[in-house]
This record gives structure tokens, C-alpha cells and sequence, in this order.
């Protein structure tokens, strides 16, 4: 049992310290944070999670049909989590659509129409449906409850004298070292915390961030590991270049020092219908479990020795880099480090007649598909028999690692 404590802050805490470990909702630097801590934390970094543009801790904490957020699900897992709100947020009013609509442009809103138009517009550019109140058939996001989501953006004051960046900052020298994860444009304000500490930063994990790292960024962010999520919808949101983008800045990781890897839900899964908010979303377990699988791997300080994803397993050899959640990897004969184990401990818990083999039955156990729906189950086991024999063994499970040579493109370095 898990304890969840939101609770409202009574006063400012201006350019006070606080302490790890609160278990409270608190005001740093001018911006509230929630702090949610499991009854057991057995992750070894925290999570501090960053909402989007004129977006607020809520799209972590719960989603609009009143399902667990991403906050909840981390703590679930052992992690403990701190959600940042940006400073210029005022929560004491309530609901207030000037950052999305012509006023961010540097023009007012004429009437009621621009409302509506904004209501359209950010149905289409989030990939919630063509226009509000239509829907993608296959869409994943609650949009029966979208006026709950909407009724949780926060106002905007003037008063705010601290930038998000700098909050963020001051919320990771106390209570890091820890992972930053982001969404949308919370990345550039996450990276700029990170740069500012990076031997606090034990991973950068970025939602379909509007600006990724590049190379101007390191080597301050060397040995740091980078993972990227991205959904469905692309060409039609317009975020092809920011994916590339983003699979760009995976690369510079592993360049220098780290591991970079990209999720991609269609791709890799065959996941359709996810949004921009996929947090929000009727699977938002299924991604939390794929992003905590990588976090629970590849979380770890730049001066930590030990690998990023947890040190090495079988396949030895003179191994290089070992791969990551999707093998591959930089290596020698005999395959990389790494990877191999965490194949090896996957495969002794979920086989469990000892086969050496997971049938459908066994892969679906595995913790990023016991969520999943029975088609995406049926695809991702058939895309991991390569031989089509029903079975699944630790080297399909593993992907191209542990066979030497360069492997795996930017799904399995790291």
C-alpha cells in the first residue's frame, strides 16, 4: 500500500531549503510542488516530473476520467516523485486559456470564437481528434471527460520573479541526485537544470519534447543517459521534426558517455491512438511501465563507474557498451555487458515452465505488457518471434545484443 499525500501549502517558502523527503505539497521558489513517496521507496533516484507549456501537475497526478496518473504509478513502482509547477501559475482561480490562444501571439481575444477556435485547434495539434468534440475513432485519450481537463490549466500571474528552470533547479540540489523527466516544453527547462547540475542528474527522460539537447549541450551533459517517448499522430500534430530532433540528441548521448534510446509506441508496439498527453491517457499504465523499465536500467549519476543499465550479464565476451531496452549495442565478439543480464533476470521470472522459452501466455506477464490489451500483446509477441515458432527465447527477447559488432541503431545502444 502505497501513501499519496497532496496537500495545500499555507505559505511561501521563499529561497528556503527543503528538505528530501517531504511528504507534503510545498511552495519552492515561488512554484508548488506535490510530493508523492511510496510507503517502501526501493528506487535508488527519485523522479522529478515537469509539465508542458500552460500545463500543471495535474496531467501526473491523475488523468480526467479519474484514473491514477503517472506520479501515482511511479510511487507504485518504489519510486519516489516530486511534480513541479511552473512559477507563473496562480491556483488560487482557476481555469484560463490566454497561454494557448491568440494573447501568446501578442494579440487579444476578440470573443468567444477565439475560445472555441483554440478548443479546435489544440484538439488537432495534441492529436485528441480532427476538431473538439470529434474524436479519433482510435483515440486513447478520455475525451468524454476532455471539460475536466480543461478545467485544470492553471491562470498566469505577473508576480512570478523565478523562471521554471531555475525552480527546477532548486528543487533538484536538495532532493537529487534524480531523474528529470518532461513533457513538451518542460524539456528545455528540464535540460537547463540539468546543465546547471548534471552530477545531480541521473537521467533526462523527455515526452515528446519541443526542444531536445544538441550538441552545444555537452560535454556538460556527458555520461548522462537520455530517453525519448514519442505517440501516434505524428505528421498530422506536425512533430516529425522534433522527433527527429529528438533521436538526433539520442545519438550525442550515446556518443558521450551515455545511452540514448527513443520509444516509439507505433513503431516499437504498434500502439495507436495515443496523443500528446499520452499521461492522460486509457494506457498511461502501459507507458509508465515501459519508462520505468528503462528507468529502473539506466538511471545512474555521470560519476557512477558502474553501467547505465545496471552492469553486465551474460554474453561476455569483449564486450563494449552494452545494448539497451531493445538490444543492440556497441561491442565486440562475444556481445556487450548489460543488456545480457537484465535479459537473463527477465527470462528466469517469467518462464516459468523452465523451458527456456516464453510462450504468449508467459511474454505477456512481463511488466511492460500486463496492462496492454490483448492485440498488443498478440503483435508485440509476434514481432519478438523472429522464427515464428511460437516461442520467444532470450535472444529474441534481447534483440541484436550480445552478437558483437555495431548493432541495434538508436533503439539499442546504451
Amino acid at each position: 500500500m502505497k501513501s499519496r499525500f497532496i496537500f495545500p501549502a499555507l505559505a511561501l517558502l521563499f529561497n528556503s531549503p527543503v528538505l528530501a523527503h517531504e511528504t507534503n505539497s510545498f511552495y519552492l521558489e515561488q512554484a508548488l510542488v506535490h510530493h508523492v513517496k511510496p510507503a517502501k521507496t526501493t528506487a535508488k533516484f527519485p523522479v522529478i516530473m515537469v509539465p508542458g507549456h500552460n500545463l500543471s501537475s495535474y496531467i501526473y497526478l491523475t488523468t480526467p476520467d479519474g484514473r491514477d496518473g503517472w506520479a501515482q504509478q511511479f510511487a507504485d513502482a518504489g519510486y519516489e516523485v516530486f511534480v513541479i509547477n511552473d512559477p507563473k501559475f496562480d491556483f488560487s482561480r482557476g481555469f484560463d486559456v490566454e497561454g494557448f490562444s491568440a494573447p501568446d501571439q501578442g494579440a487579444p481575444p476578440a470573443n468567444a470564437n477565439a475560445t472555441q477556435a483554440w478548443g479546435q485547434d489544440i484538439w488537432r495539434r495534441w492529436g485528441f481528434g480532427t476538431s473538439e468534440g470529434n474524436p479519433y475513432p482510435d483515440s486513447k485519450f478520455p475525451t468524454d471527460d476532455f471539460d475536466n481537463f480543461k478545467a485544470n490549466y492553471p491562470w498566469l500571474t505577473s508576480g512570478a520573479t523565478t523562471s521554471f528552470s531555475n525552480a527546477i533547479t532548486a528543487l533538484l540540489k536538495p532532493n537529487g541526485p534524480a531523474i528529470l523527466m518532461a513533457h513538451s516544453a518542460g524539456g528545455p527547462q528540464a535540460v537547463a537544470a540539468a546543465k546547471t547540475h548534471p552530477d545531480l542528474t541521473a537521467g533526462i527522460i523527455l515526452i515528446e519534447p519541443t526542444g531536445p539537447p544538441t550538441a552545444a549541450d555537452f560535454p556538460t551533459l556527458k555520461g548522462i543517459s537520455l530517453l525519448g517517448v514519442y505517440a501516434d499522430y505524428i505528421d498530422s500534430r506536425r512533430q516529425g521534426s522534433r522527433k527527429t530532433a529528438t533521436i538526433a540528441a539520442a545519438d550525442l548521448f550515446e556518443k558521450n558517455g551515455g545511452s540514448g534510446e527513443i520509444i516509439d509506441l507505433v513503431e516499437d508496439y504498434g500502439v495507436r491512438g495515443n496523443s500528446h498527453l499520452m499521461m492522460q491517457a486509457t494506457n498511461n499504465k502501459f507507458i509508465s511501465d515501459l519508462i520505468i523499465e528503462w528507468a529502473d536500467g539506466h538511471a545512474k549519476v555521470p560519476s557512477d563507474p558502474g553501467e547505465p543499465d545496471g552492469g553486465g550479464g551474460a554474453g561476455g565476451g569483449k564486450g563494449g557498451k552494452g545494448g539497451g531496452m531493445k538490444g543492440g549495442g556497441k561491442g565486440g565478439k562475444g556481445g556487450g555487458k548489460g543488456r545480457g543480464g537484465m535479459v537473463t533476470q527477465i527470462m528466469t521470472q517469467l518462464d516459468t515452465d523452465k523451458d527456456g522459452a516464453l510462450d504468449e501466455s508467459e511474454f505477456k506477464k512481463g511488466r511492460r505488457y500486463r496492462n496492454a490489451d490483448a492485440e498488443t500483446v498478440k503483435k508485440a509477441f509476434e514481432a519478438a518471434d523472429k522464427d515464428g515458432d511460437g516461442k520467444v527465447t532470450d535472444d529474441e527477447l534481447g534483440g541484436a545484443g550480445g552478437k558483437g559488432g555495431k548493432g541495434g541503431g538508436r533503439k539499442g545502444r546504451g
